[in-house]
């Protein structure tokens, strides 16, 4: 079956600061359901032996895809002992906000990084659309320094820390995990009054 693209599905390479960002939230490493709050986790990076994954966190482009998608691709996340409990919502320009903060000492970007339904990440060649096979909505978080193995990297904290001050309070708790869809309020980025 052929697909129908209009203009609004194809997704640009550059992240607007206004774009509707998601991370994925898994309990207990990102988020508390005890105090039923975020944790500063999940704006780390993974210890991880490449040191390219240790500057990059994973997160979707909310406004190229629609909330049952970006459940669907969360379900299938596995990591050991965690179970999804739904999204964290922020904006591009969230970021760009931490990073001029006074002691903040490494920085971040969003950066796009499309990845294909082998869960390979896809050169930036071509047109991307939202209804590519893969993860099209797929960016990161991109640090410019990565974690270091063995240091307890306070200065990544200092940001993860600010960045959960700034939007900790837009989280999306999925009341119906077990549904196939999002069956929720839609998901959006939650302002303060």
């Amino acid at each position: 079956m052929k697909k129908c693209f209009n203009k609004n599905a194809i997704i640009p390479y550059d992240i607007d600061p206004n774009e509707l960002i998601l991370r994925v939230l898994f309990k207990p490493l990102f988020f508390s359901a005890s105090k039923n709050k975020i944790k500063y986790n999940s704006f780390l990076p993974p210890h991880s032996i490449d040191i390219e994954q240790r500057s990059r966190v994973s997160v979707f482009r909310k406004d190229y895809s629609s909330d049952s998608n970006c459940k669907n691709s969360a379900v299938t996340i596995k990591m050991n002992n965690q179970e999804y409990v739904g999204f964290l919502s922020f904006l591009g320009i969230h970021l760009a906000k931490v990073n001029e903060l006074p002691g903040i000492s490494v920085k971040a970007r969003l950066i796009y990084t499309p990845i294909d339904n082998k869960s390979n990440y896809r050169p930036l060649i071509g047109k991307f659309y939202k209804f590519d096979e893969g993860l099209p909505m797929h960016a990161e978080i991109s640090y410019d320094k990565p974690l270091e193995l063995d240091n307890p990297n306070i200065n990544h904290r200092k940001y993860a820390e600010a960045m959960v001050k700034e939007v900790g309070h837009s989280v999306h708790l999925d009341r119906f995990p077990n549904d196939i869809n999002w069956n929720d309020e839609p998901i959006s980025f939650k302002r303060i009054a």
